[in-house]
C-alpha cells in the first residue's frame, strides 16, 4: 500500500504535513476524526479516504460538498492522484502526497493525462462552460421538437437556467439600508434561527431561515455574522438550497424532455416547495415549466 501525506492549505496549521498508515482516513471537524480541519465550513464528519483495490479514492459525507480539482465530489467515490487538492468551502483545505507502491509508479502517471495536467483551472472552467452552454442548447431544441409533436402550433420555451444563475438567483441579497438598524438585525437573526430549528418540519423554512438571515446582515451592515453559530448556520443553508434548487431543476427538466410529464411537474411542484421566492426569476421559469409538463397531461388525457 502506498503511503499518504496531505499538506494542511489553510488556517493556522498551513504547511503541516501528516503522515497516514492506516487504509481509512476520517477527516471533518469532529475531535474523533483522522484529520481534524478547524473551519466552520467543515462538516463534523465530512469525508473519508480510504485505499480500495490499488489506489487511494475519496468518499464525501457532507452536503456541504466536497471538491478536488475544483470538481465536485458526487455519491461515488472519486480516485485520488498525487499532487490533487482537496476544497472545501471555497478554500483548498489539503494536498494529498502519494508515494507510489514499491516497484510501482505514482498514481498521476496511470490516472491523469498529461494533457489534462496541461490545462490551467482557468481553462478547464471555461471548457465546462462551453460544455454545459452546448448541452443546453442541445436540450432547448429536443424539448422545443418533443413539445411540437404534441401541439397545433408552434410552443414557445422558457430558457434553461445555468447552474450560476441559479447560484446568482437563491443568494441576491436583499436591497441595502440607508441606516443600520441592530433591534431590527437581531430580531431577523432570531427569527432565521427559529425557522432553521424547524426545517425539518416544513421544507419552506430552510429558505424562510435563509432569507431571514440575509435581512438580519442587510439591517446590520455586515458581510458576514459574527458568531460562528449563526455564520456556520447560514452558510450551511446557503449550500443545502443551492443544492436541492439545483438537482430538483435539473431532474425536472430532463423528465419534461424525455416527455415524463407528470414526474417532471412533481420535480417542479418540490422545488416551488424547497424554494418559495414568488419575486424571484428562477421562481417564474419553474412555474412556467410545470405549467408546459401540466398542460400536456392534460392532452394526454
Amino acid at each position: 500500500m502506498p503511503s499518504l501525506q496531505i499538506q494542511l492549505m489553510h488556517g493556522k496549521t498551513a504547511g503541516r504535513n501528516l503522515a497516514f498508515e492506516q487504509e481509512r482516513v476520517t477527516f471533518g471537524r469532529a475531535e474523533d476524526n483522522d484529520l481534524v480541519l478547524a473551519d466552520e465550513h467543515v462538516s463534523r464528519h465530512h469525508g473519508e479516504i480510504r485505499y480500495e483495490g490499488d489506489r487511494w479514492v475519496l468518499y464525501n459525507l457532507s452536503r456541504s460538498g466536497t471538491k478536488v480539482r475544483r470538481a465536485r465530489v458526487g455519491d461515488k467515490p472519486r480516485p485520488l492522484a498525487d499532487g490533487e487538492v482537496v476544497s472545501i468551502g471555497r478554500q483548498s483545505a489539503f494536498r494529498l502526497r502519494i508515494a507510489p507502491a514499491e516497484g510501482g509508479r505514482a498514481a498521476i502517471a496511470e490516472d491523469v493525462p498529461a494533457e489534462e495536467r496541461r490545462l490551467s483551472g482557468r481553462a478547464k472552467l471555461w471548457i465546462g462552460i462551453g460544455i454545459y452552454l452546448v448541452v443546453s442548447v442541445g436540450v432547448i431544441v429536443v424539448l422545443a421538437t418533443v413539445v411540437g409533436r404534441d401541439s397545433s402550433g408552434p410552443v414557445q420555451l422558457d430558457p434553461v437556467f445555468t447552474v450560476s444563475q441559479i447560484q446568482r438567483d437563491v443568494t441576491r441579497k436583499p436591497r441595502g439600508r440607508e441606516h443600520p438598524d441592530p433591534v431590527r438585525a437581531d430580531a431577523w437573526r432570531q427569527r432565521a434561527t427559529e425557522f432553521f430549528m424547524q426545517r425539518q418540519i416544513a421544507k419552506a423554512n430552510r429558505f424562510n431561515a435563509y432569507r431571514a438571515y440575509q435581512q438580519s446582515l442587510s439591517w446590520s451592515d455586515r458581510d458576514a455574522f459574527e458568531d460562528k453559530a449563526d455564520l456556520l448556520r447560514f452558510n450551511d443553508l446557503e449550500t443545502e438550497l443551492i443544492d436541492l434548487v439545483i438537482r430538483y431543476y435539473e431532474d425536472g427538466y430532463a423528465k419534461l424532455r424525455a416527455g415524463q410529464y407528470r414526474e417532471a411537474a412533481e420535480a417542479f411542484r418540490e422545488l416551488i416547495r424547497y424554494y418559495p421566492d414568488h419575486e424571484s426569476p428562477l421562481f417564474r421559469n419553474v412555474e412556467r415549466h410545470r405549467s408546459t409538463a401540466l398542460s400536456h397531461l392534460g392532452r394526454r388525457r
